[in-house]
């Protein structure tokens, strides 16, 4: 029978390869909020000049922290290169709400994708990519809280994807189903009703762990409308 005393504590180093691959099964299984929580655990307990671990670490832990709604830094990839060059094409799309650049991105990166296991993670971040298209109509309407859903489907044409009035409005019903706006749409109007207040929610859930609260302040950022960007909505250039 195995004693207490018998059992020896693990490395730091040990503990950070555990807790790496605790983190890839949870992500193969799609259980991304505990993948996440190991992946973080994994990262605050690598070594600073371990690169190359980092680096592992990162390329599944960004991912997870976009599909929250925290983009990371460019200071954190301009560390790391190689994650500079296969996540700066999604996050800028995500910040400008670019959904045919994201869907470039896609395409261009498909084969590394798919050998990491990330094309169907990085395809469910397109939903933000939407969200943020969304978002500046409504801005750039005045935060109405009545837009036609033919502006939504105006936006996705000047975005460069190719929509009917019926997929636009598909594709709003789906950013209100999962809770990205608070409206709802009335069909027969063809008018999309929005709540006068937290019109856009935060993507960030207020319930994580102290660990990836403190990764949210080291490493990322919430995603937000950027300045100083020109909207051209039916003929008419805002400024959000």
């Amino acid at each position: 029978m195995i004693q207490p005393s018998d059992v020896v504590p693990l490395l730091i180093p040990d503990k950070v390869t555990y807790r790496y691959y605790l983190g890839m099964i949870n992500f193969l299984n799609e259980d991304y909020a505990k993948s996440e929580q190991e992946f973080t655990l994994a990262f605050y307990n690598c070594h600073i000049d371990a690169q190359n671990n980092q680096q592992r670490i990162l390329t599944y832990l960004i991912p997870l922290r976009i599909l929250k709604g925290h983009l990371p830094s460019t200071e954190l990839l301009q560390r790391f290169r190689i994650l500079n060059e296969l996540y700066a094409p999604f996050i800028t799309a995500i910040r400008v709400g670019d959904v045919a650049a994201f869907d470039r991105a896609l395409d261009q990166s498909e084969r590394q994708l798919v050998d990491l296991n990330l094309w169907l993670t990085l395809e469910k971040a397109r939903e933000l990519c939407v969200r943020g298209l969304f978002r500046r109509v409504w801005v750039a309407t005045d935060k109405s809280t009545r837009i036609p859903v033919s502006m939504f489907r105006s936006s996705l044409t000047i975005s460069g994807i190719d929509a009917s009035q019926d997929e636009a409005e598909c594709l709003v019903a789906n950013m209100i189903y999962k809770g990205f706006m608070r409206g709802y749409i009335s069909h027969e109007k063809q008018m999309v009703v929005l709540a006068q207040t937290n019109t856009f929610p935060r993507l960030a859930d207020p319930n994580k762990s102290e660990a990836l609260k403190l990764l949210d302040a080291e490493l990322a950022h919430d995603i937000r409308v950027p300045t100083d960007v020109a909207f051209t909505l039916q003929g008419r250039v805002f400024t959000v």
